[in-house]
């Protein structure tokens, strides 16, 4: 989906021309954030399958009949996940596992937040149009799918050892490989809850990440055991009154 990028361009000027504006071109300006969003996605490829298969196991039992159940893309869903992973953030930190997820949030945010900086005041519009947001849902479902076999992935290395931030890896596992799920081909109507639920990936990314660097100034801040007192404090006699080498032993050296 990322190498459809250059749809992006054919909406954004579609909508310029029709304020009577130019545009510029909005994906050289996405360039960097693109980029780095192709290098987070960019997994072995038995991450693909073992995700996919172990989601399709996982959610088999729930089918109706052999097609399945209607498919609901519920982006409230991954951001409730994400965020109950990131309480146990002290756990997960050194995880390998769980730091490209951090990637992966990080450039998805930054790319969200690009479209909107890049658009300003037209980016309702561009978020309106179907051509976009065919983009923007096949771009997150890549973003759900990278997450979901990441997650189950650091499960496994926890399992057995810390058991709440290994269900709450199993819980992202399933919320993001059910959003990353195939779905029928999309119809050409713009609907308002399909605008509605790509803003709240976006933005829940977005807002997530201040929760995440919260956690980690917590996390990092390690209350330093106080220093001894000088070794003159530490004496019982008292130093002579008229020793000029006492007093300058007695005076505490400031450290600036």
């Amino acid at each position: 989906m990322l190498s459809n990028v250059g749809a992006i361009q054919e909406v954004w000027e579609a909508v310029v021309r029709a304020d009577g504006g130019t545009a510029h071109d909005l994906v050289a300006a996405l360039d960097t954030e693109l980029a780095a969003l192709r290098r987070a996605l960019d997994g072995h490829p038995s991450d693909w399958a073992y995700a996919s298969a172990t989601t399709d196991s996982s959610t088999s039992g729930t089918q109706n009949g052999p097609r399945g159940p209607a498919l609901h893309r519920d982006p409230d869903a991954v951001n409730t996940a994400l965020n109950e992973a990131d309480q146990h953030h002290h756990v997960l930190r050194d995880v390998p596992e769980w730091q490209d997820i951090q990637t992966v949030r990080g450039a998805a945010r930054n790319l969200w937040q690009a479209i909107k900086r890049e658009t300003g005041a037209r980016f309702e519009r561009l978020l309106g149009d179907g051509r976009f947001q065919g983009w923007w849902k096949g771009t997150s479902i890549r973003v759900c799918e990278r997450i979901s076999g990441l997650a189950l992935w650091t499960a496994d290395r926890l399992r057995g050892d810390d058991l709440e931030p290994t269900e709450a890896m199993d819980r992202l596992h399933r919320a993001a490989g059910h959003y990353s799920r195939p779905a029928p081909a999309p119809s050409a109507e713009v609907r308002p809850e399909v605008r509605s639920q790509m803003r709240k990936l976006g933005e829940g990314l977005a807002a997530a990440q201040v929760k995440v660097n919260a956690a980690r100034a917590r996390s990092s801040t390690v209350r330093k055991p106080p220093a001894p007192p000088p070794r003159h404090y530490r004496t019982t006699g008292a130093p002579a009154p008229d020793s000029p080498r006492s007093e300058a032993r007695a005076t505490p050296r400031t450290l600036t």
